[in-house]
């Protein structure tokens, strides 16, 4: 924790834009399988993979950037067993950024089915 009262431009801009990139993910998952025609179902397939790998990359920009400039101290009168909730939460949300899309590009790299993946 650092004595900054607040969270810097760039840690803001990089938590909004993975949020954003993971609801469009959720909601890109449940509906990609029932899309056609079969065009537009590749095309979604496509455009999941592209973002999943940028999601990769920007949790991996937002753990350096994290890890270079700490995050704000925690309220004074916070008990020892809320901040201990809330490092082991956000240290989750951060295996959970970087982990379910290396698991996917995994899935995707061992499937029997060879589509090539197209960066956007």
């Amino acid at each position: 924790m650092s004595d900054a009262l607040r969270y810097d431009r760039v840690a803001i801009c990089l938590h909004w834009l993975m949020a954003l990139a993971i609801v469009v993910m959720l909601v890109l998952g449940f509906v990609m399988e029932d899309l056609s025609p079969l065009s537009t179902r590749i095309a979604a397939f496509q455009f999941h993979k592209s973002l999943g790998l940028t999601i990769l990359a920007l949790a991996l920009v937002r753990l350096v950037w994290r890890l270079l400039h700490p995050a704000p101290a925690y309220p004074a009168g916070m008990k020892a067993w809320e901040r201990l909730a809330a490092e082991f939460t956000h240290g989750l949300l951060y295996a959970c950024m970087v982990l379910i899309p290396l698991t996917g590009w995994l899935l995707i790299s061992t499937s029997k089915n060879r589509f090539p993946t197209h960066y956007f």
